[in-house]
């Protein structure tokens, strides 16, 4: 090859590196302030549920309004594809989580049995918003196209009413899911104020209806185990 051919050869190649790398920082530069942003937003939001919540001296009244409050209240953020929690005045359980994110957006709805007290209501929204809207029911459930989670009645007052919950929620194996977000509730009840009296009674219903080998209580009936 001709010297003077190769050195413009040469030199094209190195202008083409030029220009690539040129452009590829400029993408970095423009994604760097997004990415700032949004992890000074995570961090922001991570501190402001440290902060303890003063709810009103009022008890929360089964209302639209009031789950909106407690959302406020307790920094309750709603992740893509989740639509805002609704009141239910049906609803027996004290929430529920509808849809799946192949078919578009999940839905929430709450139940009189959450409102209780503000803690609880703000501990059954982190349940269903802050666990439910995130977990990837696709790998839980593979092959579902709709699936359900709901949280046993155990609040309520009627343990074994909680089993209906638990029997939607076994239908679509989803008791896995179910105890991560049981579990959530109990390691942030410091953050909701939950009283020992309603802690007790979150980890009575998690260890039995969704107990941690996996085993359904009717199942482990029909067994015979213990």
């Amino acid at each position: 090859m001709d010297v003077k051919l190769r050195r413009w050869k040469d030199s094209g190649a190195s202008c083409l590196l030029v220009v690539l790398a040129g452009a590829a920082g400029a993408l970095i530069a423009a994604q760097k302030p997004a990415a700032i942003e949004q992890k000074a937003l995570e961090t922001y939001e991570l501190e402001l549920k440290k902060v303890r919540v003063s709810p009103p001296e009022r008890a929360p009244e089964p209302s639209q309004q009031d789950i909106d409050l407690a959302m406020a209240l307790y920094s309750i953020r709603l992740p893509r594809g989740l639509q805002s929690p609704a009141f239910d005045p049906a609803l027996e359980d004290r929430g529920l989580t509808t849809g799946s994110s192949l078919l578009g957006p999940q839905h929430v709805t709450i139940g009189p049995a959450a409102f209780s007290s503000w803690p609880l209501l703000g501990s059954t929204l982190a349940h269903e918003v802050e666990v439910h809207g995130q977990q990837n029911f696709f790998r839980i459930v593979f092959g579902a196209l709709t699936t359900w989670s709901a949280s046993g009645r155990a609040l309520a007052g009627s343990f074994a009413d909680a089993g209906q919950g638990r029997s939607l929620c076994s239908a679509c194996g989803t008791l896995g899911a179910e105890r991560e977000a049981y579990q959530y509730e109990i390691e942030n009840a410091q953050r909701f104020g939950l009283s020992e009296l309603e802690i007790r009674l979150i980890r009575q219903v998690m260890d039995t209806y969704y107990p941690e080998d996996g085993v359904a209580p009717e199942d482990r009936v029909n067994s015979g185990e213990p």
